[in-house]
């Protein structure tokens, strides 16, 4: 995978990031959410995990990025940083691995089973304890949303079978409790879209507006 490097200017970081990401400045609008990725700082660097960007058309990429501060001679802030990104690992819907995962970073936990449903798809419960203590149930069911779909009523509504990824996900609902901040998200309320991506041990949850269809924000729960 090709890693590209950047030295810029710290005050500019926000607003570089989107051309270099799509190398298109006429695109209008294109915006990094941060607040809806996963942020870890040690030392002078802070690394940012699946940080999606939208373009005016509302198709979202996730970027892995690196950001490299070097402190000045006499502790004073930097005014630059050497900034790294790469793509964020190819996710893929076909499978989720059933068992017990751990929030990451916060202190919640899912356990995962899965059914076989006599129209031919699978179904995935997630039971889940958020990062207050609050019981949280989401159901996801694989396959393409049609009107085979469990819950296509519901995605069909949000606007969710028009996206150009739906087929990235398993698609479904928080379909139970009261909790709604899960590995860093706190938009699984009652009613949410729910959809999920497998990577290796790692499950991406991604909550959507159950009217709008918009993406809120991504939570990540990590296989024991």
């Amino acid at each position: 995978m090709k890693i590209s490097k950047r030295n810029v200017p710290l005050i500019m970081v926000g607003v570089l990031l989107p051309v270099i990401v799509y190398a298109d400045a006429a695109v209008p609008n294109p915006k990094l959410m941060f607040e809806n990725s996963n942020i870890v700082g040690i030392d002078n660097a802070v690394n940012a995990y699946s940080v999606p960007i939208s373009n005016s058309k509302g198709v979202i990429s996730y970027y892995d990025l690196a950001i490299d501060f070097t402190p000045n001679a006499n502790g004073s802030v930097p005014t630059t940083a050497n900034v790294t990104f790469v793509p964020s690992p190819v996710v893929s819907a076909k499978s989720v691995v059933a068992g017990n995962y751990n929030d990451t970073p916060a202190t919640g936990t899912c356990t995962v089973t899965n059914a076989a449903l006599q129209i031919g798809r699978t179904e995935s419960l997630f039971n889940c304890t958020d990062d207050y203590g609050n019981s949280l149930a989401i159901t996801v069911v694989n396959g393409a949303i049609n009107t085979g779909h469990p819950f296509y009523q519901q995605l069909h509504y949000a606007g969710i079978d028009k996206r150009t990824d739906q087929a990235d996900y398993y698609w479904g609902m928080h379909t139970g409790g009261g909790g709604y901040n899960l590995g860093g998200c706190k938009s699984f309320a009652n009613s949410a879209i729910v959809g999920v991506q497998q990577i290796g041990s790692t499950i991406m949850l991604s909550a959507f507006d159950p009217n709008a269809g918009n993406f809120n924000c991504t939570g990540r729960i990590a296989h024991n």
